[in-house]
């Protein structure tokens, strides 16, 4: 009977076999920072998800009874790039082979938006790509 393979052998034969430029265009990074989630995914225009990263803390939001967005922001700005250079090291590729970003804006959390909103504009002017706003519920599924 054949083996199942699991999620990380999958990607492993991907990255061997694969190659970003092996991917249809446009390859955007999306930044998603709405609410209490810091979700990062690096998609193609086919609709394929190549990487995505995902993270929240659910004992501070214990600890303070729910979401405090002061604290929350915090948590984006700690891990925000770490998740993004997980999602380049799943495809692998380098900021500069993606084809953009796109960065959620609305609605959410005035703070929290703002944290990823910098991020997306860093990168933008640092690889010269253009940058897409997009309402975060076409996003949550990242």
């Amino acid at each position: 009977m054949p083996k199942l393979l699991n999620n990380s052998t999958r990607q492993q034969i991907w990255r061997r076999f694969m190659s970003i430029r092996d991917v249809q265009r446009p390859i955007v990074l999306g930044i998603e920072t709405s609410c209490d989630d810091t979700a990062i995914a690096i998609v193609s225009s086919d609709k394929k998800i190549l990487a995505s990263r995902t993270f929240v803390d659910r004992e501070i939001q214990k600890h303070f009874g729910g979401i405090n967005p002061t604290v929350t922001a915090i948590g984006h700005r700690s891990c925000i790039d770490a998740l993004i250079d997980d999602c380049l090291g799943d495809v692998p590729c380098r900021i500069s082979d993606l084809d953009g970003v796109a960065v959620s804006t609305r609605p959410g959390l005035v703070i929290s938006l703002k944290v990823g909103v910098e991020r997306a504009l860093s990168l933008a002017k640092l690889v010269y790509f253009p940058q897409v706003q997009r309402n975060s519920i076409g996003l949550e599924p990242v």
